[in-house]
C-alpha cells in the first residue's frame, strides 16, 4: 500500500517541480528580449550594471518594453551609434559607407534635438545648431590645438569652412560624450556672437564683404571674430532664413554645390518624405515654374516632355525657388541676403546666386525666370500621392511661401513627414523595412509622435517602434 501511495504522488511532485523551471525559462526569455531591445536601440550590448536595470523591468512575467527603451536611450551609444547612423544619410551619405560613422553638423543637430527632448519637426525649420564646446571638452587629450577656440575646446573651430568638417570628426574620433550637454552645446544659427563663425571684415573692421583669406579677416584676435553659424554674410546681419538641417554645412555640401539647387528638393523628398522623385511624378501638375534650362522638345519630341519630364520638373522647380539665395563656395555655405532681381547684366548676376538658377537660359527662353526665393507647392495637386499636407500650426502655409524656413515648416507639418520618421526608426531598429502588416502600427506611432503629449519627441517613436517589432 505504501508503495502504491508513492506512485500516486509522483505525478503531483513532478508537476510541482516543473513550475519553477517553467517560470525560470519564461524569465530567461524576457531577459533575453530585454537585452535584444537594448542592443537594437543603443547599438551595443548592455553592461552588467545595465543588465540589472533591465531585469528590474520584468514584473509578474511582463516586460516593460518602454522602460527598457528608456534605459537604452540613456546610454551615450544611442546617440553616437544609432542616431548617428539614422541621420547621416540625410546629408546624402550612404548608410553603408564608412563616412556614415563620421559626425557632421547635420547629424550633430539631429543628435542634439533628440537628446534635449526638443520637437523633432524642428529638424527642417529650427534655428538650433550644435557645436563641440564648453566645460565638458578638455584640451589635454586632444591632438588639435588651434587659435580661435571656443570655451575649452581646442579641436578646430569653424572660423574657416575647410576646417568645419574636422571640428566634428575630431570631436567624435576623440571619444567625447555627445550625450553630455557640456560637450555638444546648443547654440543658435541666428544668434549674433554665439560662436566663431563666418564673418568678413575690412581692414578697419567695419564689416564690408571681403575675401576670407585676406589678412584683414583676422583683424579681431586671430580668428576669434564672433559671428553666425554656419553662414557667410556681412557683419551684424543675422540669417533671416535658418532652417535646421537645410541650413547646415553638410546639407549645403550635398545640395548647394554646383548644379541648380534642385538637388535640395530631391534630398528632402527622399529623406524627410520617404519618397522617390519618380514616385511623385505627375504629368498633370502645372509647369508654370519649370525653368529655362529644361528643353520642351527633348529628342525632338514635345510629347516626351509633356508625358515624362514635366511630371517631375513641374513640382521640383516650383519648390526649388526656396533655395535661390544659397550656394556652396570655397568649402563654405554661402547665403546672399542682398538678392538682386535677375537681369541679363553680368554685374547684377554676380551679386546673387541667381545665375545658378537661370543658367542655360537659351534652352527654352520662355521658361520660368527665378527672380527671388519664393516657392510654390504643386504636390497637393498630385492625383496619386496624398502626403497629408497641413498648414503649419505656427503660421505660414503649405501651398506657397518665401525662403527655406517656410518650406521646411510646410514639409514638417505634413502627415508624411511624421510617418517617414517612424518608418526610418522602424528600419533602423527592426533591421527591415516596414511591410503592409506593419502599416497600422506605423500610423499609431505617428499619431503618438504628433500628439500634444509628446510634441514630435523622437524618443517616443523609438518606444513605439520597439513595441511593434521587438
Amino acid at each position: 500500500m505504501f508503495k502504491g501511495k508513492t506512485n500516486h504522488l509522483l505525478p503531483v511532485m513532478a508537476l510541482l517541480l516543473s513550475l519553477p523551471l517553467s517560470a525560470s525559462a519564461d524569465d530567461l526569455a524576457l531577459k533575453r528580449r530585454a537585452d535584444r531591445i537594448f542592443n537594437r536601440i543603443a547599438g551595443v550590448p548592455p553592461s552588467a550594471t545595465q543588465k540589472g536595470q533591465l531585469n528590474s523591468k520584468i514584473q509578474s512575467g511582463v516586460l516593460d518594453v518602454r522602460g527598457v527603451v528608456d534605459i537604452a536611450m540613456n546610454d551615450r551609444n544611442f546617440y553616437e551609434i544609432t542616431m548617428l547612423r539614422l541621420a547621416t544619410p540625410w546629408s546624402n551619405i550612404e548608410a553603408s559607407s564608412s563616412a556614415s560613422l563620421h559626425l557632421n553638423d547635420l547629424s550633430a543637430l539631429a543628435i542634439g534635438l533628440v537628446r534635449d527632448n526638443l520637437p523633432f519637426n524642428r529638424i527642417l525649420f529650427g534655428d538650433e545648431y550644435y557645436v563641440g564646446a564648453g566645460s565638458g571638452v578638455s584640451a589635454s587629450n586632444v591632438d588639435w590645438v588651434v587659435a580661435g577656440s571656443y570655451g575649452s575646446i581646442k579641436i578646430p573651430p569653424y572660423t574657416r569652412g575647410d576646417l568645419h568638417p574636422v571640428h566634428y570628426s575630431q570631436l567624435h574620433r576623440m571619444g567625447y560624450d555627445l550625450s553630455d550637454p557640456s560637450v555638444l552645446k546648443r547654440v543658435s544659427q541666428v544668434q549674433q556672437g554665439a560662436i566663431p563663425g563666418y564673418v568678413f571684415k575690412n581692414t578697419d573692421c567695419t564689416g564690408s564683404f571681403t575675401n576670407p583669406d585676406d589678412p584683414a579677416y583676422d583683424c579681431a584676435d586671430q580668428g576669434e571674430v564672433l559671428g553666425r553659424v554656419p553662414y557667410i554674410s556681412t557683419v551684424g546681419q543675422s540669417s533671416p532664413d535658418a532652417a535646421g538641417a537645410l541650413t547646415t554645412r553638410a546639407f549645403a555640401l550635398a545640395a548647394y554645390r554646383n548644379g541648380t539647387n534642385r538637388r535640395a528638393v530631391a534630398m528632402i523628398v527622399r529623406n524627410h518624405l520617404c519618397n522617390d522623385m519618380l514616385a511623385l511624378k505627375d504629368v498633370s501638375l502645372p509647369d508654370n515654374r519649370v525653368r529655362r534650362d529644361v528643353t520642351r522638345n527633348p529628342g525632338g519630341d514635345y510629347q516626351n516632355y509633356l508625358f515624362n519630364c514635366k511630371g517631375c520638373h513641374g513640382f521640383m522647380d516650383a519648390l526649388a525657388g526656396a533655395f535661390a539665395l544659397f550656394n556652396f563656395e570655397a568649402e563654405r555655405m554661402v547665403f546672399r541676403p542682398g538678392f538682386t532681381p535677375y537681369t541679363n547684366n553680368p554685374a547684377d548676376i554676380a551679386q546673387s546666386v541667381s545665375y545658378k538658377n537661370n543658367q542655360n537660359n537659351s534652352v527654352f527662353p520662355a521658361g520660368h525666370t527665378v527672380i527671388d526665393n519664393s516657392w510654390v507647392n504643386h504636390l497637393p495637386l498630385n492625383r496619386s500621392k496624398d502626403l497629408g499636407w497641413r498648414d503649419p500650426i505656427d503660421g505660414g502655409g503649405y501651398q506657397s511661401g518665401t525662403g527655406v524656413n517656410s518650406l521646411g515648416r510646410a514639409i514638417a507639418a505634413s502627415r508624411k513627414f511624421s510617418e517617414c520618421k517612424v518608418e526610418q526608426v522602424f528600419e533602423s531598429v527592426c533591421l527591415r523595412a516596414p511591410g503592409s502588416d506593419d502599416r497600422l502600427g506605423i500610423e499609431r506611432v505617428a499619431d503618438q509622435f504628433e500628439s500634444t503629449t509628446h510634441n514630435y519627441n523622437l524618443k517616443e517613436v523609438f518606444r513605439g517602434v520597439a513595441e511593434l517589432c521587438l
